[in-house]
């Protein structure tokens, strides 16, 4: 379903999108389901390194800016990865 013009319907670029968020270890939802709103997640791993939940924040373009989602990105993945710590895993 579309809900911007944004939002992604090919499989392909699906695919390839996805492929990115694991190589960076991090999703970028860029107003796609939702005009004017930007969203990021990473991954919480059990100690198997199973992807078993995600923490995410969205909030308005306006503040979430691509200058600033750098440093938001670090506070979230390191949150991330410390949550998953809790759950046994251990980072390579």
């Amino acid at each position: 379903t579309r809900y911007t013009d944004r939002t992604i319907l090919d499989a392909d670029v699906l695919k390839t999108h996805l492929k990115h968020v694991r190589d960076v270890g991090y999703a970028l939802d860029d107003e796609e389901l939702t005009p004017g709103v930007r969203g990021l997640a990473a991954p919480i791993r059990n100690r198997e390194g199973r992807t078993v939940a995600a923490m995410g924040l969205s909030g308005p373009g306006i503040r979430l800016t691509d200058e600033k989602i750098p440093e938001l990105v670090q506070q979230l993945t390191k949150t991330a990865m410390a949550v998953s710590a809790k759950l046994g895993f251990q980072a390579d």
